[in-house]
């Protein structure tokens, strides 16, 4: 809800949002026509390409024996399980984010297929919801700790503007808010109160 406002304050002919969460996991929301809907990215199984590093572990949900997107590309579930796969060291995605930093190339890796991952994630939900194919009048908002590593977002619409034939409109949260969903829970407390307010 906060991305929304903010979207729509800034960009005041946005009709869509798209609302993608990197962190712990990978998730996201829509907002089309006025209307909020979930949606769980993160649990659709993973193309064997957009897996490089050959992850093996189960999705899980709804007891899901696939590998999913989200154990691919999210920060904690993917790159910092990956991260321990490949070097034996279990690090937090902020340390690895240090070593990407640093020139680390299996750092570098991961953070690189998972913005393109991420991106498939964005265009998929585009997709899925009817969007349009141009992504005119439709905001794309980024959430959580991945999307705070230096350059994540530049190479998210870099791999965006390779594939699409308009680059949608691009927020981060962290640019706008310290805690967009508690700010989110403001605005469904006020709202909320103000429509039983009008009965």
């Amino acid at each position: 809800m906060a991305s929304a406002f903010e979207a729509i304050k800034r960009y005041p002919e946005t009709s869509n949002l798209i609302y993608v969460i990197n962190g712990s996991g990978l998730g996201g929301a829509v907002l089309k026509e006025n209307a909020i809907f979930t949606s769980e990215p993160g649990h659709v199984e993973v193309e064997a390409r957009l897996n490089p590093f050959s992850q093996g572990k189960a999705c899980g949900m709804f007891g899901g024996n696939h590998v999913c997107v989200e154990v691919v590309a999210a920060g904690k579930a993917g790159i910092e399980d990956l991260w321990l796969q490949q070097k034996g060291e279990r690090l937090s995605g902020r340390d690895i984010a240090a070593r990407y930093l640093d020139g680390d190339h299996i750092a570098g890796d991961l953070y690189d297929n998972s913005a393109l991952v991420t991106a498939h994630v964005i265009k998929g939900i585009a997709k899925a919801f009817s969007f349009p194919k141009d992504f005119s009048r439709t905001i794309v908002v980024g959430h959580g700790g991945t999307f705070k590593v230096p350059g994540y977002g530049d190479r998210l619409r870099s791999i965006l503007a390779a594939n699409l034939p308009y680059v949608p409109t691009m927020l981060f949260t962290k640019d706008f808010s310290n805690n967009a969903c508690l700010d989110g829970a403001a605005i469904a407390a006020l709202v909320s109160g103000r429509s039983e307010m009008l009965e």
